[in-house]
């Protein structure tokens, strides 16, 4: 159920990056896939999917340095 909602959350991102008219990239992009992707992770690891849930940290990881970039 995680893996739904996280994804979903992703799409939300992805959809919100899509309508705003200029091209920058949005901190609420970056928050809400960032959130996507945590569950992601979480999912993951209480699924004993270890490898898969390490690398959805790693991108979760990433995407957090993005925001907190953009947030300066």
């Amino acid at each position: 159920m995680l893996s739904y909602i996280g994804l979903g959350l992703i799409i939300v991102a992805w959809v919100t990056q899509i309508i705003s008219k200029d091209k920058l990239m949005h901190t609420s992009f970056v928050l809400i896939y960032a959130l996507g992707v945590a569950l992601l992770a979480i999912d993951g690891f209480l699924g004993n999917l270890t490898v898969l849930a390490v690398l959805n940290s790693i991108s979760f990881v990433s995407a957090m340095i993005v925001f907190l970039k953009l947030r300066k």
